[in-house]
């Protein structure tokens, strides 16, 4: 397998004799007038820039503006801390960069960069006079991750302007070259920053953070150099697991819920297989599987009371991880004894049985059959009814209903007779 600087010598013999001689004939040029303004004959232009000249796309370029050359013209004026700049039709290529050791320390941990090459060209001097032809060049550096504390997929582009001449040579080019990063429209949301100054060739590289609130495999971010149009570099998005889950739940196995587990980030086409795990607690089914439809339910009945901790893996995916706070029951605990008291009372006053200073016992005794049919039913799922009950939610006036009708029609026994 070849090593990338042979990779990058073979390369910069094939560019010497391509466009090297051109370039620096056309900033060698001698004819020199007021100041620091060099004329550059049209016939001495770099093929690339006659191209972009007759098709009136040959621009000159400085860190505040962009000036349109007249494709009729003849020669072209370049001051100081200008350069020329054209967009080419070629498509934007992948390259290897090795580092040299005196960029080590600006290239962090990295010893090879893998660069695209945006099809822009901007030619000039640098700050020494040295010729420089330079590209934008991007590295995709951090994938889109999801952040489910701000709910949000962020990820990371390294920019820079590549010297084809010197790749791995710093140099200060003078007049800093703008590079603007956007929203494609469709898959990303924002950048940070929006613009970039690049005032040196090759390091350092420019982070600029990428966001984005519904991604999915990848998204697009533009590129855009001044006056030259854009060219969207691709930034590819990890696949997580989510939970959509309440924060709070009553506790000693009376609360139980229903929520969904969503897989986000990636187009589902086969299932994926998920394994869950709750501490404490208890799930209906340790593993789920997530189809075209993105997302499963999952059923959990708590334990005790606390935090607990839920956690939703798959290989290869980001995983998700809920704490859920399993508090005491105490709206159950009323609602079923209210429920019950008050059945109780009915139940004594339709009866017409005794006086009313008696109706203290059946209240008392109301509330804890009320509350004995509403932790059947709901711990373990027992209808203590003498009627068929089904009670599809948990809430308060659910229990409250439960434990009024308890008291009110008394307890099952047995098959035919109520207490």
């Amino acid at each position: 397998m070849p090593c990338p600087s042979c990779f990058t010598a073979r390369k910069a013999r094939v560019a010497r004799r391509g466009f090297i001689l051109p370039l620096l004939v056309l900033l060698e040029i001698p004819s020199v007038a007021i100041g620091q303004v060099r004329t550059i004959e049209r016939s001495s232009l770099p093929r690339s820039m006659d191209v972009a000249l007759r098709a009136g796309t040959l621009r000159i370029i400085d860190s505040a503006r962009a000036t349109p050359v007249p494709s009729a013209a003849s020669n072209v004026n370049v001051e100081k801390g200008q350069f020329l700049a054209a967009a080419t039709k070629e498509s934007a290529r992948t390259m290897l960069r090795p580092i040299s050791r005196g960029m080590a320390g600006l290239a962090g941990s990295r010893t090879v960069d893998t660069l695209t090459i945006l099809p822009f060209r901007i030619v000039g001097t640098a700050a020494d006079n040295q010729a420089v032809d330079l590209q934008p060049a991007v590295i995709r550096d951090l994938p889109l991750r999801y952040q489910p504390d701000a709910g949000i997929f962020r990820g990371s582009l390294l920019v820079g302007l590549q010297d084809n001449l010197a790749p791995t040579v710093r140099r200060n080019i003078g007049a800093p070259i703008p590079l603007t990063l956007a929203s494609d429209g469709s898959t990303s949301d924002s950048t940070r920053p929006r613009e970039v100054q690049i005032r040196y060739t090759n390091y350092p590289l420019e982070r600029v953070m990428v966001f984005a609130s519904g991604a999915r495999d990848s998204v697009g971010v533009r590129v855009i150099t001044q006056a030259l149009g854009g060219s969207v570099v691709w930034l590819p998005v990890h696949p997580s697991l989510v939970f959509d889950a309440p924060r709070t739940l009553s506790g000693l196995g009376i609360g139980t819920v229903s929520f969904p587990v969503r897989l986000i980030g990636v187009s589902v086409r086969d299932t994926v297989l998920v394994t869950l795990a709750v501490d404490p607690g208890s799930l209906s089914e340790p593993n789920i599987k997530i189809g075209a439809s993105g997302s499963a339910m999952v059923h959990l009945r708590s334990a005790g009371t606390g935090p607990a901790r839920l956690t939703a893996t798959s290989p290869g995916i980001d995983t998700a991880m809920a704490t859920i706070e399993f508090g005491w029951p105490i709206g159950f605990l009323v609602a079923a004894l209210l429920g019950g008291a008050l059945g109780g009372a009915g139940k004594y006053m339709r009866g017409g049985q005794g006086r009313k200073s008696h109706l203290l016992k059946p209240v008392l005794g109301g509330a804890v059959i009320g509350l004995i049919v509403a932790i059947a039913y709901y711990a373990v799922n027992v209808t203590l009814l003498p009627v068929a009950v089904k009670v599809p939610f948990f809430n308060e006036a659910a229990v409250f209903a439960l434990g009024m009708l308890g008291a009110f029609l008394g307890i099952r026994k047995s098959a035919g007779t109520t207490v």
